[in-house]
Parts: structure tokens; C-alpha cells; sequence
């Protein structure tokens, strides 16, 4: 069961995979929100040589199962920064799993490259669903000029556009936030209103989570909020900045002080570490679905220049 995640290097993945071990090779691509044309990649896949190819759409999963909890829990990395990858390794290992028990296989693969450098992560997100299945790692070589230099991953909640330390990505290769330059000369407001933490509507209009994921990144995006830094890659996520920030204002949210500190860390870590099918996520949940039962309310906020805060809370 290959996880085939878009890239022109499948029919490279799967010559390879069916060479080392002579097997019937089986595509799986998900949807998590990359703008894709799946139906394109399902049939590259099986131009390729695999046997059977399987287009799953887990947008609503993908927001409702994995990105919502880790915005309830408010779990961001150590410098503030959502982790849109990290939770789509989490979706991609369960789904991955999940498709290999129904068509019997022994083993499932990815394809990583060298500049990723997920592909650990992700073989410990997949042990920690089934630890009896065989993980197999492709090596990707592909890509040329600023896509070999920037590796690049796309969904719903984010793109993280990993590069070599201290190196400046050109303009063009941010698709989500416009540059703070050319941004309105006006500042907008966005009110998000949350029922038991979860963000129900925008601006009054009440919308599936999904869209509504799709309208903040859009309101916020267009004032250029959502670019963060870490220290190798550079992530554009304006939904996730915008929500997180509305989340933490929403009165009686979550306590205040170390326990909630502790909790948000901890979160955050078992996400990037490739340990969400654990227990010890499933007890975080418990403790601040708990918490989020006084969620409740609406939240102003105002995107100007590249920067957002909150304004008041709403009536």
C-alpha cells in the first residue's frame, strides 16, 4: 500500500517498490485540502503501474478529527506556530493503515525526500497504529531550482515550505498571504463565534468547518497574516494563526496558569513526534474537551499588515 501524495515520482516509487519486492503495488492519495485534481493523480498512479489506485476525500475528517483537537488544545510548537504537516502525518498513517487492512497487504510505503525530513515521523505515526506492518521508505530525488531547494507540503490547515536554515524564499512560492507591502490599506474584522470551542461561524454566518477554514484563511491571507518562522522552514497557515488567536480569547476557554501551559505543550509534542494513535493523546482530549464545554461566545479580531489581534469580545 503506497501513499502517493501527488508528486510526478510515483511511477518512480512504484517501478522501485515492485523491483525490491516483487508485490502488486496499491495507490492511496488523500484529499486533505491541497487543491489537487485527484482524479489526474489516480490515474498518473495506475499509468504507473499500480494495481489498484484509491482517491479518498478526508477533508471533513482531517478538520473535524485532528485539526480541531489540536485547536482546542491550542497546541502550537515551541515558537508559536501551528503544525499543519505534522497533522497531516497524523490523518495520512491512520487512513494509511486503515486502506492496507482492507486490501490485506503486509506492508505500506511513503515516499520521502531528503529535505523533508518527515519520514521518520511518519514511519513512527504509522508503528504507532499497527507496529506488525512492514514501513518502507522511497527515496525522492525530484524537483528542480526553488521546488528542490523549498519542500513544500499543502492542506487544508497550512503550507510548511521547508528550506535549508537562513535561505529567503521568493515571493512566489507563497500561495496563501499576500506579501504585508501590497496588502489593503484598510484593516478588516473578522468575528468568529465558538460553541463549546468549536469555531461555528464567520462574521455571523454560520458555516461547516471546513469552509469556514477556508473563508478565515482567505479574510486573513489577503492582509498578509499567517507567515511564521521556524528555524528550517517558513509556514503559511492564516486560518490556523487566526483561530488559534480567537480560540485563546473566548471567555472561559481554557484555565489559565502551568496546567494549561503543561497541556499545550504536551499536545503539540506528542503531534510533531508522531504519536497522535496513542494513549496518551486520548487522555489529553478527555481533560480539555472538559474544559471546552465553557467555550462559548464570539470573538472580534482585526487583520491589518500582516498582523492580527483581538479587538473585544463580541455581543
Amino acid at each position: 500500500m503506497l501513499a502517493h501524495g501527488g508528486g510526478f515520482d510515483v511511477a518512480a516509487a512504484i517501478a522501485s517498490l515492485k523491483a525490491r519486492y516483487g508485490a502488486d503495488i496499491i495507490a492511496v492519495t488523500m484529499d486533505l485540502g491541497q487543491g489537487h485534481v485527484f482524479e489526474e493523480l489516480r490515474d498518473r498512479a495506475l499509468a504507473g503501474g499500480a494495481s489498484r489506485a484509491h482517491v479518498l476525500d478526508l477533508r471533513e475528517t482531517f478538520a473535524s478529527s485532528y485539526v480541531l483537537p489540536s485547536l482546542k488544545a491550542d497546541a502550537l510548537d515551541a515558537g508559536g506556530v501551528p503544525l499543519p504537516s505534522s497533522l497531516a502525518r497524523a490523518v495520512i498513517a491512520d487512513k494509511l493503515v486503515e486502506m492496507a487492512a482492507i486490501e490485506q497487504a503486509s506492508a505500506v510505503a511513503h515516499v520521502a525526500s531528503a529535505a523533508d525530513g518527515d519520514g521518520a515521523v511518519l514511519d513512527t505515526a504509522i508503528r504507532a497504529v499497527n507496529p506488525s506492518l512492514e514501513v518502507i521508505t522511497v527515496d525522492s530525488h525530484t524537483g528542480t531550482g526553488d521546488e528542490a531547494a523549498a519542500c513544500v507540503t499543502v492542506n487544508l490547515w497550512g503550507r510548511t515550505i521547508a528550506r535549508p536554515a537562513g535561505t529567503e524564499l521568493p515571493e512566489r512560492l507563497y500561495k496563501l498571504t499576500r506579501p504585508v507591502a501590497s496588502a489593503p490599506a484598510e484593516a478588516a474584522t473578522i468575528e468568529l463565534q465558538f460553541e463549546r470551542g468549536v469555531p461555528v461561524s464567520v462574521n455571523r454566518v454560520p458555516m461547516p468547518l471546513v469552509e469556514l477554514i477556508a473563508t478565515v484563511a482567505h479574510l486573513a491571507g489577503a492582509h498578509g497574516v499567517g507567515r511564521m518562522q521556524t528555524a528550517n522552514a517558513v509556514v503559511e497557515a492564516p486560518a490556523a494563526a487566526v483561530l488559534h488567536l480567537a480560540h485563546r480569547a473566548v471567555p472561559g476557554g481554557q484555565p489559565s496558569g502551568a496546567e494549561r501551559d503543561r497541556v499545550r505543550r504536551q499536545y503539540a509534542d506528542i503531534i510533531a513526534g508522531g504519536e497522535w494513535a496513542t494513549a496518551a493523546r486520548a487522555a489529553l482530549d478527555k481533560k480539555v474537551n472538559k474544559w471546552q464545554q465553557r467555550a462559548n461566545g464570539a470573538v472580534r479580531l482585526r487583520v491589518f499588515r500582516g498582523e492580527c489581534h483581538s479587538v473585544t469580545h463580541a455581543d
